[in-house]
């Protein structure tokens, strides 16, 4: 299959490299010459409606300028931002990429049998290991806690619990790190049964950590705490699962309204 790729910043090289492994072929546009893509813009590159998929890898903030149509299924990074709703033809799948993180799912499973009565999801990685290299050289890669880490938490309370609403947020901008960004931030959300949901994220804490602890309704207590060498596999799951789509397959990934419900919750926090 073929696919084009905006941005090739770390999330979009690493989808780039899996695709390619996994014997597809890749075409890409990043407007940094060092990144060595096919194309620089959108502009420089001939329409070509050859694509079975779009995976989009860019920025929330700059993604509105690199759109184009093209009917083809659409894969996007989270946040969703403000996606132009015309570009979104074909299926959507959102990035929230610990949908097939191993053993997350069937963590899941056991405590919806249970009955959920409370969740915390926790989260967060210090800026100096997030890239391998100094946090100062990369600052335009970071939003803010809420708009880089708090999607995946705010999708996954979605996952466990239906629909959720916002009850209430805090984010701090510490002085930490040279960037006037929030980077700390907690989160009430509750579930259809006002199950309360209490999210964290920080850009501070060493080693890097994100788990899930929930009480169950007989009173049972579950913990399910991701590690770090189950990445290659789970993000190796998530292309897996993007090439089913393409080929119009029936696949239960992250979708578009899945996508717009984070995305109204992290408005909430932003613009309360």
């Amino acid at each position: 299959m073929r696919f084009l790729l905006l941005g090739l910043g770390s999330i979009g090289t690493k989808h780039a490299a899996i695709l390619e492994k996994l014997g597809h072929i890749v075409i890409a546009i990043d407007p940094d010459p060092a990144k060595g893509a096919h194309y620089r813009s959108v502009a420089e590159m001939r329409y070509d409606p050859d694509f079975d998929g779009i995976l989009d890898c860019t920025p929330p903030d700059v993604r509105p300028s690199w759109n184009m149509y093209i009917p083809a299924p659409r894969f996007i990074e989270k946040p969703l931002g403000n996606t132009p709703s015309a570009v979104l033809a074909g299926p959507v799948q959102m990035g929230f990429c610990y949908r097939y993180a191993p053993r997350l799912a069937e963590f899941v499973s056991t405590i919806q049998a249970k009955g959920v009565a409370r969740v915390t999801i926790s989260g967060g990685q210090h800026l100096q290991d997030w890239h391998k290299e100094d946090y100062r050289e990369v600052a335009d890669r970071y939003h803010g806690v809420v708009t880089d880490s708090l999607p995946h938490s705010v999708y996954i309370a979605r996952w466990i619990l239906g629909e959720v609403s916002y009850a209430g947020a805090t984010a701090a901008h510490t002085g930490a790190f040279d960037l006037d960004v929030e980077d700390v931030a907690g989160v009430v959300l509750a579930g259809p049964n006002n199950e309360p949901c209490l999210l964290s994220v920080d850009y501070l804490q060493r080693p890097r950590a994100f788990y899930i602890e929930a009480v169950t309704r007989d009173g049972g207590w579950y913990r399910w705490e991701f590690a770090p060498k189950e990445a290659d596999e789970m993000y190796t799951r998530q292309m897996q699962a993007w090439v089913r789509l393409c080929q119009g397959e029936d696949v239960d990934v992250p979708d578009l309204q899945d996508g717009i419900q984070v995305q109204e919750v992290l408005d909430a926090i932003e613009r309360p």
